[in-house]
């Protein structure tokens, strides 16, 4: 099984913040599926399963990286398993060294750690501590320096 680990400021796995399209494509080893992901994208969207890659800029460079929870791979940063860690769990250890947006408009649902470009995504929120709903999160996104600030 692959494993992605989470750099901020660098990285997730072998894609890196700041390449051109193709140094990504290069490192993911094939083509992707592209998309736009709205209307108004600057660019299309590079994807290999759950592994989306977002671009900004002219020339166009990686300026966001989005994983989803996948039987592909497993994500992790300092050797925490990002999707296999109940999303408590992780709020606790992450926030132990940076703290999470707390005035973020979906709070609950997501996480954003600003400090280091980080956020967390879950469709639902458990509504018990037996609730499976939301127990975990199900997306992870790193971003370019100030990506969040605003």
């Amino acid at each position: 099984m692959l494993i992605y680990n989470i750099h901020p400021g660098i990285g997730i796995g072998p894609v890196r913040l700041g390449w051109s399209p193709a140094e990504v494509r290069t490192a993911m080893g094939s083509a992707p599926h592209r998309f736009m992901k709205t209307a108004t994208s600057e660019h299309p969207t590079d994807a290999w399963d759950a592994f989306h890659v977002y671009y900004r800029g002219s020339p166009p460079t990686v300026d966001f990286i989005e994983l989803g929870k996948s039987t592909e791979f497993r994500v992790r940063y300092n050797g925490i398993d990002i999707f296999g860690t109940q999303a408590s769990d992780l709020i606790a250890l992450l926030s132990a060294e940076t703290p999470y947006d707390p005035h973020d408009r979906e709070l609950g649902y997501t996480y954003v750690f600003r400090a280091i470009g980080l956020s967390l995504w879950r469709p639902f929120m458990p509504e018990s501590e037996t609730d499976p709903d939301g127990q975990f999160f199900e997306a992870v996104s790193l971003g370019v320096a100030g990506y969040f600030s605003g």
